[in-house]
């Protein structure tokens, strides 16, 4: 079975926290204050948002029904991140079980990915 028929890509911009990323954020961008990156509570006070529907994310693939959903959160300055899961990712849901893949890509000024970093961890 192709990934393809495996993912769904939510219809939404969500907030996706960077705060896995901090320490390679700090390596290759000195625009971000270093004191908001290391604080997870200061750094959604300053980047966090309320999530909106994108309709253009519904024809990225074909419908799907399967287990992983792809969601995107907006560009901070230059970085963009991303995550699969295999759970419905919201601000209601309370506690959260599932495994996570979060991407996070730097652009260049260019808009060329210029890094790709990544981590994988279990919500529980």
């Amino acid at each position: 079975m192709a990934l393809q028929e495996d993912l769904r890509v939510f219809g939404e911009i969500c907030y996706i926290d960077i705060e896995i990323f901090k320490d390679s954020i700090l390596e290759f961008d000195s625009k971000f204050d270093a004191a908001i990156i290391v604080s997870k509570r200061d750094f959604e006070k300053e980047y966090g948002f309320t999530t909106f529907k994108l309709e253009i994310l519904k024809n990225l693939l074909p419908v799907s029904d399967g287990d992983l959903t792809l969601y995107f959160s907006k560009p901070i300055g230059n970085i963009l991140v991303m995550e699969f899961t295999n759970f419905h990712m919201s601000a209601n849901s309370g506690i959260k079980f599932g495994k996570g893949f979060r991407i996070l890509f730097q652009f260049n000024e260019r808009g060329t990915i210029e890094n790709v970093y990544r981590k994988t961890f279990i919500y529980n």
